[in-house]
């Protein structure tokens, strides 16, 4: 698996999360919250034009604020995999080092007796 699929796999996998937590945030607002939080993920402008001007507000508001429920999973859950990436690369019983011991002293083995 080179770095480009690992990107791509992580894409998918934050994408797939954030449609997920926006679905949940529509789902007693609108009538198919799946496809609106797949446009949304998309591009949500365009949700607005296919409404009455008298609903755009209202709707406006309800996908401002699933996308912001969308970004702030997205956020703890990298803050949460960071943190337990950093706990795990900083455990004590990972790696131990012998302690350095101080050098031994030269014997002078020229001394004429």
């Amino acid at each position: 698996m080179n770095s480009r699929d690992r990107y791509a796999f992580g894409v998918a996998a934050f994408g797939t999360l954030a449609v997920s937590a926006m679905t949940d945030a529509l789902h007693d607002e609108v009538v198919e919250p799946g496809a609106v939080a797949q446009r949304l993920a998309g591009g949500g402008d365009a949700l607005l034009t296919t409404v009455p001007a008298s609903h755009r507000p209202g709707l406006g508001h309800t996908l401002h604020a699933a996308f912001a429920t969308g970004h702030n999973t997205l956020a703890l859950t990298a803050a949460l995999a960071c943190a337990a990436l950093v706990l795990w690369l900083t455990r004590t019983g990972r790696r131990q080092h012998p302690a350095p011991q101080a050098p031994k002293p030269e014997q002078d083995t020229h001394s004429v007796d």
